[in-house]
């Protein structure tokens, strides 16, 4: 069992179906051996086995990372198009353990071709290749494991163009000013704080409730604290609670009459 992940791309398509991937590296064999081909048409596999998603095709001058999986308890051969399974082959030939799918440690052959001219210009940024049939969630977390990708960087090329294409994007929200925040509010000021259009006790509700949420989490995760206080100095601190939780439904309802 094996997977290989690989980031590529092409300058052009192939006129015939050129090779992908040869697993044994005899040269003799280079005709009778190609255990996964890029079709003329862009599509990734092997015996006819191809994705019918023209999404998942490979597309001339773009990055691509391609997976190829094989093995496995099911025995089969997969092609995973940037974390997207567009090929998942069964067939008898896979059951033979050591035969034409198994790789030898002399290593195997990416890209192999007799002719040159016959395979068009092909660019490689990063080739891993694993001793194990991964699963499927974890082929997609290869997606985003090596340290440096080309295709990761041309996808995030593509989201920040289309993004900055977006005619409407000076109209998206934008995060509101931090002294708009309650928490802000309640750390370093008050309700009622000038300058900050904040003024006439406009969010005393949201104040209170703040902090009461905040007393009430202290009170219940830092009894390690609390029990060094006195007795006395511990019922004082529950009162304290207690009267915000009960202002901040006072202040809740002073809201609702408004």
């Amino acid at each position: 069992s094996w997977t290989i992940t690989m980031d590529i791309k092409i300058d052009s398509l192939p006129e015939t179906a050129q090779s992908l991937l040869q697993c044994h590296s005899d040269v003799t064999q280079l005709r009778h051996t190609n255990e996964c081909v890029i079709y003329p048409t862009g599509q990734v596999g092997i015996f006819d086995d191809v994705g019918d998603d023209d999404k998942l095709w490979i597309k001339p001058g773009n990055w691509y990372r391609v997976t190829l999986r094989f093995g496995g308890p099911s025995r089969s051969f997969s092609v995973f198009v940037n974390g997207k399974k567009s090929v998942e082959s069964k067939k008898g030939i896979y059951e033979a353990k050591g035969g034409r799918f198994s790789i030898p440690r002399a290593g195997t052959l990416l890209f192999a071709a007799q002719d040159p001219q016959s395979m068009p210009g092909i660019h490689v940024r990063y080739v891993d290749f694993q001793g194990q049939h991964l699963p499927d969630v974890e082929v997609k977390k290869t997606q985003h494991a090596s340290v440096y990708s080309q295709w990761q960087t041309e996808m995030s090329r593509e989201r920040t163009n289309l993004l900055a294409a977006l005619s409407l994007q000076p109209l998206y929200k934008r995060p509101p000013f931090v002294w708009q925040e309650l928490a802000y509010i309640c750390e370093f000021g008050d309700a009622t704080v000038e300058g900050t259009g904040l003024d006439g006790a406009t969010s005393v509700y949201g104040s209170v409730r703040v902090m009461a949420f905040a007393a009430q989490q202290m009170l219940e995760q830092q009894q390690a604290g609390l029990d060094m206080l006195s007795p006395a100095d511990l019922t004082a601190v529950r009162q304290s609670v207690h009267v915000l939780h009960e202002s901040a439904k006072l202040a809740r309802q002073y809201e609702m009459s408004k």
